[in-house]
This record gives structure tokens, C-alpha cells and sequence, in this order.
């Protein structure tokens, strides 16, 4: 088995790529269109369609990466065990931010709700938001 360290860098190293883009395209297209409902609301189909989708581009992604690391693809979804991020050991990655989005529905939402935020401070004035004061 690949140790575990080694094998979250390589991970990061590889989402921080070109997939970040991807996820990044992904978020202003699908992300815009689902509706930021409270978890214990029902929740839009249109919403679970959108997280399929992502499931699907994630583990492709994670297939790609497995099989370019001789890897078995559980072996990177466990890297998405509770418990490391409670120890804080690797709750700093992104990779791990992903992974977590494509196996829990409250994560991928707060991903969407993330990148929403993101996008309105990178681009606040342009969207009506975060108007600075003029004095």
C-alpha cells in the first residue's frame, strides 16, 4: 500500500492541476444553477443532478489518477475518513475538500456555497457587491 502521506501529496499535486480549473469551470456553470436550500429542507432534483454530475468528473479524475499510480480507486476515497480531519492532520489539502464533495451531498453543497462566496469577492464590484468606500 502506498503510504498515505505520499499519496495525499501526489493527490494535491494533481488536483491543484489542471482539475482545479475543471472544478473551478464546473461551479460557475452547474454550481450556478443549484439552489442553496437548508440541508433539512427538501431539496431540489435539479440540485442531485448537479451532484451526480460532479461525482462523475471527480471519479473520473480519481480513476486517472489511480491507475497512473498503480492504485486501487477505494484506496483515495478512504483518504476521506472522518477521523483525519478531526485529528487536523490533513484538513489544510483541497484534495481532501473534493474528495469529500463527491461522497457527501452536505459537502459538494458547501463547495457550491464556497465557490459562490469566492466569486463574489473576487468579483464583488462587477456583481453589484462589496462596494468599497469613496472618500
Amino acid at each position: 500500500m502506498t503510504d498515505q502521506a505520499d499519496l495525499l501529496h501526489s493527490l494535491e499535486t494533481h488536483f491543484l492541476g489542471s482539475l482545479t480549473q475543471k472544478i473551478g469551470d464546473f461551479m460557475a456553470a452547474g454550481g450556478t444553477q443549484v439552489q442553496l436550500v437548508p440541508l433539512e429542507e427538501e431539496q431540489p432534483l435539479q440540485n442531485q443532478q448537479i451532484f451526480m454530475e460532479y461525482q462523475e468528473m471527480i471519479e473520473k479524475e480519481i480513476c486517472s489518477f489511480a491507475a497512473e499510480k498503480g492504485i486501487q480507486e477505494e484506496e483515495i476515497i478512504s483518504l476521506c475518513k472522518p477521523s483525519e480531519f478531526e485529528e487536523g492532520q490533513y484538513c489544510a489539502l483541497t484534495c481532501i475538500e473534493y474528495l469529500l464533495a463527491m461522497t457527501e451531498y452536505a459537502s459538494f453543497m458547501q463547495l457550491v456555497s464556497d465557490h459562490r462566496d469566492c466569486q463574489q469577492w473576487e468579483y464583488g464590484d462587477e456583481l453589484g457587491g462589496l462596494e468599497e468606500d469613496e472618500e
